[in-house]
């Protein structure tokens, strides 16, 4: 069954549903959908138990699904509570501290296509954050109850009807993430006035008010980043593209959007390439319209065909410019994929070969100031990664996810619009006449939907991810601008080649370098004498109070240095250990970060004492945030780190340069007067000739 269709039935039946008695038309909406997802391979095997949490994650109580004698597949449905605990809550309609619970429907992504699943503690920690506020929603706890979609449309329908029939009552949607999911889940949640906020769906067919009248994101639309492209092309010189994309109604319009732009801008449009699963015909056929400048828009998975084939056509590399999506996941080409006929190595050789550029909302604010939520980005950062790995979430295997401050800003852009409505409420006039409050809303309640609806179109913060407001639905945020480039996530430090990660757990060093060894290609760093000022710098700009660190550096029974981490050679050892007192003695090394001795303090201390420590690794490939682009003033903001061009280190011509051989023709000839004395000399000897001639005929009988 076509998405369309689906869509029409799911319409047509919601429609129906709200005339008919509710045992009735909801065994009627979920056979329907059932049928529908039984087409769905996705589906066919997904098996969910249906098990409600309870108080804390390790207890857990089975219920009986309302929809399990509709349907086959069942799922599960989550309660969270915003009190340090994810679980059900009491259903007395009494929260903490005697404050009235009101909840709200999440819709998740923890498995499918997407992982998604580090979005879920984020927005459980702005939960958390907003009920810690006495400034808001004093009489209120803001609780949610949520369910994973698993990216998929017809699972994220199925959930909505169990998150409308099933209590407590929901003031309004969180998520889904996808794209398909929330086109079923927006498209059908504003027939029962609910307000739908999704935090990561990016496809420009949200932006339809008459499909989507209740529709918010916090997460700008695919078409947005395509004025920063175009600035980007023309800021570069560049006149003729070309684009390929993914067969996708995600992609489709985008790239529909940026061809309008790009011939409003005279930029030729060499060609505009689509496909389904193979794209080697769409890449070929860009080689041979000469295509240097490549605007792509797909699915990661799809972008590893693609650059596999362009691979082998050789459109990677030197004097090729892709543009790509900047949401994909760090390493997305290094994922081993049946469907990818190259090997890993040549992927690493064709990507990070390439150093594409990308565009993608801001995801965390540049700002060193707080906003209204009390964090900034950086504290973001290390509270959720702490988060991540406290035993609450340490086995469910959640990973940290790049678009998870969208979903902590929609969090806090719909407490403050509640927060709003509280006032507003006590003097507004219903048609009926009787007052409401927050927890008197209903799904039949339309005057109280449009009244969130419009408050969230009001509703302005400076929140992680930057100003957050919102036109027509859409956010109203800043492009980044970002490249492949080799660097380090946002939670390190960059010094010269490596990347440095400050723990400030207190460690014995033996547990020090093991914890380094954990984390992956790390080991405990042994820092240059350059790159102590450069610490000192970090340490005192992160307000860090700790002084001295253990480093990769330790002493044998021999009186010989010895380095972990490899980065001094033995040369380099040996002159360190000639240089150090001739009562060296075995221990482990610390560097004292002093700020009065700028040169730093290397000290050998007992390997059994605790301090912290500090991990380095080789920089990796990593999309860099290089600038950020405002669509409405037209500003480009370049940083610091800059554009890198492989090869000549100059941007690419965008076609290759014809060589033109003309051949021409010139006579050259003598001097001009030259030439009149010859004629002169010529003529005199003519006559010369011509008078012995005659004096040879007159004479010739004479002797």
């Amino acid at each position: 069954m076509t998405m369309g269709l689906l869509s029409l039935r799911v319409m047509a039946t919601t429609r129906l549903l709200r005339l008919l008695r509710f045992e009735v038309w909801l065994v009627i909406a979920l056979s329907m959908s059932a049928a529908s997802l039984a087409t769905t391979d996705s589906m066919s095997t997904s098996a969910f138990s249906d098990t409600m949490m309870s108080t804390t994650l390790s207890s857990q109580s089975t219920v009986i699904n309302d929809f399990e004698s509709a349907s086959s597949i069942p799922f599960t449905t989550f309660q969270t509570e915003a009190n340090q605990s994810q679980g059900v809550g009491s259903s007395d309609g009494v929260g903490r501290d005697g404050k009235i619970p009101i909840y709200l429907g999440g819709f998740f992504t923890l498995g499918g296509n997407w992982d998604g699943s580090g979005i879920l503690p984020v927005v459980e920690m702005a939960l958390e954050h907003v009920n810690n506020r006495p400034d808001l929603l004093a009489d209120y706890e803001l609780r949610m109850v949520w369910n994973d979609t698993q990216c998929d449309a017809g699972l994220g329908t199925k959930i909505l009807f169990d998150q409308i029939f099933r209590e407590p009552q929901k003031l309004m949607i969180l998520g889904p993430a996808c794209s398909t999911a929330t086109q079923a889940v927006a498209g059908t949640a504003h027939y029962w006035n609910l307000v739908t906020m999704s935090y990561a769906a990016a496809s420009s067919i949200l932006s339809n008010r008459n499909k989507y009248p209740l529709f918010y994101r916090t997460y700008m639309p695919d078409s947005m980043y395509n004025p920063a492209r175009v600035r980007l092309i023309k800021e570069y010189g560049w006149t003729r593209v070309a684009t390929i994309h993914e067969n996708h109604e995600l992609f489709s319009l985008a790239i529909d959007n940026l061809l309008t732009l790009l011939r409003q801008a005279n930029i030729t449009i060499i060609t505009s390439e689509s496909f389904s699963e193979n794209p080697r015909n769409q890449v070929e056929n860009l080689k041979n319209q000469d295509a240097k400048i490549i605007l792509a828009n797909m699915y990661e998975n799809m972008a590893r065909r693609v650059f596999c084939e362009a691979y082998k056509q050789g459109l990677t590399g030197e004097g090729f410019v892709w543009f790509m999506i900047g949401w994909y996941s760090d390493g997305w080409y290094q994922v081993p994929d049946p469907d990818v006929t190259c090997t890993i190595s040549q992927m690493k050789e064709a990507v990070e070969g390439s150093y594409y550029i990308a565009t993608e909302s801001l995801q965390l604010s540049p700002s060193k100031e707080a906003g209204i939520t009390g964090l900034t980005a950086e504290t973001y950062t290390k509270e959720i990664r702490q988060r991540l790995d406290s035993p609450r979430y340490a086995n469910l295997n959640y990973t940290f996810n790049n678009l998870a401050p969208f979903g902590y800003d929609a969090t806090w852009a719909v407490a403050l619009m509640f927060n709003r409505s509280v006032e507003v409420l006590k003097n507004m006039t219903f048609k009926d006449g009787v007052p409401r409050r927050l927890e008197n809303f209903t799904y039949e309640d339309k005057e109280m939907a449009q009244l969130f609806f419009r408050l969230l179109n009001e509703t302005e913060f400076t929140g992680i991810t930057g100003p957050v407001s919102f036109k027509s639905g859409d956010r109203v945020g800043i492009t980044q601008i970002e490249q492949l480039q080799q660097g380090c996530t946002n939670d390190q430090f960059q010094i010269e080649s490596v990347c440095l990660t400050l723990n400030t757990d207190i460690e014995t060093w033996s547990v020090a370098s093991s914890a380094c060894s954990q984390l992956g290609d790390r080991t405990l760093f042994t820092p240059s004498l350059d790159a102590i000022e450069d610490l000192i710098d970090i340490v005192s700009e992160d307000g860090m109070t700790n002084t001295k660190w253990y480093i990769g550096l330790y002493v044998d029974s021999d009186g010989q240095f010895n380095d972990v981490s490899d980065s001094l050679n033995q040369s380099e050892l040996q002159a360190l250990t000639d240089s150090w007192s001739s009562s060296l003695t075995s221990g482990c090394m610390v560097i004292d970060l002093d700020q009065a001795d700028e040169d730093g303090n290397l000290l050998i201390v007992d390997c059994n004492q605790t301090y912290p420590f500090i991990c380095s690794q080789p920089t990796i490939f990593l999309e860099q945030r290089l600038g950020l682009y405002d669509t409405a003033g037209d500003v480009l903001d370049w940083n610091s780190r800059g554009i890198f061009w492989p090869g000549t280190g100059e941007p690419p011509l965008d076609s290759t340069p014809e060589v033109i051989i003309v051949i021409k023709e010139i006579y050259e000839g003598i001097d001009t007067y030259l030439y009149i004395i010859l004629c002169i000399f010529a003529c005199i000897g003519i006559l010369f000739a011509v008078f012995f001639l005659a004096f040879n005929i007159k004479f010739r009988n004479q002797k």
